[in-house]
């Protein structure tokens, strides 16, 4: 109960600044792998152009992203940050095997294309780099 006060704390503040909170729906990767994971259960807060985001990657990871959204029209964005949460071997960075034992996350940059409508208060959106994120949003 501690825990969930404390998380509740630290949440709350975030969301009173928010312009939107997204929710994801389901990831594709481009290069289809049986072990990755397609539920990224993310949960993201949107201010300012600002984002913050929590999910699940590909290798069933937790991992976090601090970037902003840089606007190209209404419906397109490229949205720029960092990553904390995956690991170089286990993106093709750095030369090693990735293993589950030896997953060793790391501080990562973040580059993809947010393509999104809004209808209303909600907003459906896709972002791509090497997958199709789907998430719902709700516009504040």
């Amino acid at each position: 109960m501690k825990k969930l006060i404390l998380a509740l704390i630290l949440i709350i503040p975030v969301f009173s600044y928010a312009d939107s909170l997204y929710f994801g729906v389901y990831t594709a990767h481009f290069e289809q792998n049986p072990r990755w994971n397609n539920n990224n259960s993310l949960v993201a807060v949107e201010f300012d152009d600002y984002l913050l985001a929590s999910f699940t990657n590909s290798h069933g990871f937790q991992t976090y992203l601090a970037g902003r959204e840089a606007k190209l029209n209404n419906y397109v964005s490229a949205i720029y940050g960092v990553t904390y949460g995956y690991d170089p071997k286990c993106l093709k960075i750095v030369p090693g095997d990735c293993y589950v034992s030896t997953y060793d996350p790391s501080f990562l940059p973040a580059l993809a294309l947010k393509f999104s409508y809004d209808t209303g208060p909600v907003s459906l959106t896709a972002i791509v780099a090497d997958y199709i994120s789907l998430s719902i949003g709700i516009d504040f």
